[in-house]
Formats: structure tokens, C-alpha cells, sequence
């Protein structure tokens, strides 16, 4: 199921809603979408294990399909994050009344078209960069390595597949991820009169979906990856509430990410 293109947000209330009443509704949004996710997960990569067990088993090996299911490798890992996550927001913003109107739709274009947007986006890609270099310094200078979680998708990414790395980090990814955080979530806080809270929240469940916390003793670094991601979801909805249409926020994403991936290419990889 592919959803309309993507709109921009309709005008918030006068009055703000009952708090109460949204944040239930948030709440139950993030859970269908957080459920959505881990079963989508276990079904893409048990489905890839039988797949690639069955393609073992023509060739007259013998397959594990337990070690299958834990190292689906690189492209199946993108596989599984694309499909899982890309689903989970398909499904929250198709059943739970975060659909676009045509008029949405339309104006949503019509304010990408603005030069003004477009000015807003680059700025946006620069505070992003600048907020993760920023990071970054301070990691170095705590001698905090911030290696995220994702780093071994990447450099399998490198090694094994450059142009689905690429075509997953620049493409589909920023179009998954700003579909749940920011047209769903973020959206429905705005429209309920709550665009700070909505901001906040938000960016913390975006941090959370990149690096979960973990008790390695690696206390550190999970929190610097978080304000690194944390200030990135600020910035994509301060984007999308500025600018008014979701294509800002998801062609900032896409030119961070695409950033990230040419200086980690000439850093070596690949």
C-alpha cells in the first residue's frame, strides 16, 4: 500500500484539545506502530531465513535456519528495517486517522514549490550536520567513541552493497521515518494544539528507534547518540511546522543521511 503524497499539516486548533484525551490517542498510536514494528521484524526474518534455507537446500547444503534468522546479512537487515518500520507507519497513518486530504495534498506541493522552503530545508541540513559534528567533537573529548548501533548495517553496507546502502539511507528511510514521526505523531500533537510537547516527544521516541538503551556500560555514548538524534528530530519537525509540508522535513532527512554516507566514504569506506 503506498499513501498519497504526502500532505501538509492542517491548521491547529483555536483552542488546544483535552490534553488527556491526545496523549492517550499518541499513545496508542506509538503502541500499534511500536507492535506493528517487532512482529513485521520477526515475519520479514523468518521469511528471509526460509527463503535463503530453501535456496541452501537446492544447492545441496545443509541450512541452519536459527543462524539464518540471527544473521540475515546486510541486505536482509535493510530488508527488515525498511519493511518493519515502513510498514508500521503505513499502517498508523492509513488506520488510525492521520490520512490527507486533497486539499492537504495540494497545498503540501504547492509550499515545496516556495524557494523560501527550500532555503528552510538547507538550513535545517546544516543544523542537523552542525548539532552531530558538534556532538562528535565532545564524544572525542571525553574519549566517548560513538559508534551507533547501526554502524555494522553500515560498513556491511560499504563491503557488500553500496548502491542499496545508498538507495535504503537516502531514499527509504527519510520517507518511512518522517511518515511516522512527523506526519503521524508530531502531527496529531501540532493539530491538537500542542506543537512543543509534540516536538518533544517526538524526538525522543526518534532517539529510542536509533539507539535503544542498553546496560553494557556504554551509559555515555548511548546518551550522546541520543542528543545527536534527539536534536535531529527537533530540527526535521521544527522543519515540517515551519515550512508546512512533509517533503521538507523528509528532503532534509534525505540530504543528512546522504551527507553522512559521502563523508563516511571518503573516510575510507567502501
Amino acid at each position: 500500500m503506498t499513501p498519497e503524497p504526502l500532505p501538509a499539516a492542517a491548521a491547529p486548533p483555536a483552542a488546544p484539545r483535552p490534553l488527556g484525551r491526545t496523549l492517550a490517542h499518541f499513545a496508542v498510536d506509538v503502541a500499534i506502530a511500536t507492535a506493528a514494528m517487532l512482529l513485521l521484524s520477526l515475519l520479514v526474518g523468518f521469511g528471509l531465513a526460509v527463503l535463503a534455507g530453501f535456496r541452501a537446500g537446492l544447492a545441496g547444503q545443509k541450512a541452519d535456519i536459527a543462524h539464518l534468522v540471527q544473521q540475515p546479512g546486510t541486505l536482509g537487515l535493510m530488508l527488515i528495517a525498511g519493511l518493519s518500520t515502513g510498514g508500521a507507519a503505513l499502517l498508523v497513518y492509513a488506520l488510525r486517522g492521520h490520512r490527507a486530504t486533497a486539499a492537504e495534498r495540494r497545498q503540501a506541493w504547492v509550499r515545496l514549490a516556495k524557494p523560501v522552503t527550500w532555503a528552510w530545508i538547507a538550513l535545517a541540513a546544516v543544523a542537523v550536520f552542525a548539532c552531530s559534528s558538534s556532538i562528535s567533537v565532545i564524544g572525542q573529548w571525553l574519549d566517548v567513541p560513538l559508534n551507533p548501533t547501526n554502524q555494522s548495517l553500515v560498513d556491511g553496507g560499504f563491503r557488500d552493497a553500496p548502491w542499496a546502502l545508498a538507495l535504503f539511507a537516502v531514499l527509504i528511510a527519510p520517507a518511512y521515518e518522517e511518515l511516522l514521526f512527523r506526519r503521524v505523531l508530531f502531527g496529531q500533537l501540532w493539530k491538537a494544539g500542542y506543537p512543543r510537547l509534540g516536538m518533544a516527544l517526538t524526538a525522543a521516541l526518534f532517539a529510542l528507534l536509533h539507539e535503544l538503551p542498553t546496560l553494557d556500560g556504554h551509559q555515555a555514548r548511548t546518551l550522546l547518540l541520543w542528543a545527536a538524534y534527539g536534536a535531529m528530530g527537533l530540527v526535521f519537525a521544527a522543519l515540517y511546522r515551519k515550512t508546512g509540508t512533509l517533503w521538507a522535513s523528509i528532503l532534509a532527512h534525505a540530504l543528512n543521511n546522504g551527507l553522512a554516507l559521502a563523508i563516511a566514504a571518503l573516510q575510507g569506506h567502501g
